[in-house]
């Protein structure tokens, strides 16, 4: 048994924009029995959008009414934001009643164009953001650490090359005072008004002390020589 025909009819559609609220309108006709059945009490809309693919096999895109009590005040449904890339759509109903009469879907076809702003359409790509925000913040926190590591070095380096040169200065001081001391005059003793040298002085100790004789001759040389005693016992006078 052939169904009614469907009390959905839907408005002409156009200007359906990607990422864009869009509201599809309608009329519904409840007063002819022929639409609505005589002892029908209430209907119900289920609606979605299929997408059109090349082949011509319809995707389901958006449910937009499941099972919605009908009535004269309910004549639109809305898509906001259009969440679906550019390209070929329909727009399905199909109406049930609860008294079991069957009524035909109906099907208007339409189009979805390309908007200014489709960041509805990437939900993933919009995701991926943050891990390279997160990433360019980890690349400027290590841009910072590497800066202080080689500001921590150069400054290393500094104070290194400060020892260095301050070593260096007190050797070149050092150096300086003993090429002084290198160049003052030799002593020199004043013996009889005449200026005489250490060195002299010592050379010429030596050479007396080689003439000297020696102690035990200087004695023999001094000591007179012992007494004369004759045959009396007497000690005969020295001459």
């Amino acid at each position: 048994m052939a169904g009614y025909p469907s009390p959905i009819s839907f408005s002409t559609i156009s200007n359906v924009t990607s990422c864009q609220p869009f509201t599809f309108t309608f009329s519904y006709v409840d007063a002819d029995t022929s639409f609505t059945g005589a002892n029908t009490t209430s209907n119900n809309l289920t609606a979605w959008v299929d997408h059109l693919s090349v082949d011509g096999e319809p995707v389901m895109q958006r449910t937009l009414a499941r099972n919605a009590a009908l009535n004269s005040s309910f004549t639109s449904l809305s898509w906001d934001p259009v969440t679906a890339n550019p390209g070929n759509y329909s727009i399905n109903a199909r109406v049930s009643s609860d008294s079991d009469i069957t009524f035909e879907p109906t099907t208007t076809r339409f189009s979805i164009q390309a908007g200014p702003d489709e960041s509805c359409l990437n939900p993933v790509t919009q995701t991926s953001v943050v891990p390279t925000s997160t990433a360019v913040a980890v690349s400027s926190g290590l841009s910072v650490n590497h800066g202080l590591k080689t500001g921590v070095a150069v400054g290393i380096t500094l104070l290194f090359l400060i020892i260095f040169a301050i070593i260096g200065l007190f050797f070149a001081r050092r150096r300086s005072r003993l090429r002084k001391a290198g160049e003052l005059p030799s002593y020199t003793a004043s013996v009889g008004g005449v200026q005489r040298t250490a060195e002299a002085e010592k050379k010429e100790l030596e050479s007396k002390m080689d003439r000297a004789p020696l102690d035990s001759d200087a004695v023999s040389v001094q000591m007179p020589p012992p007494p004369y005693i004759n045959g009396r016992g007497n000690v005969a006078p020295q001459v």
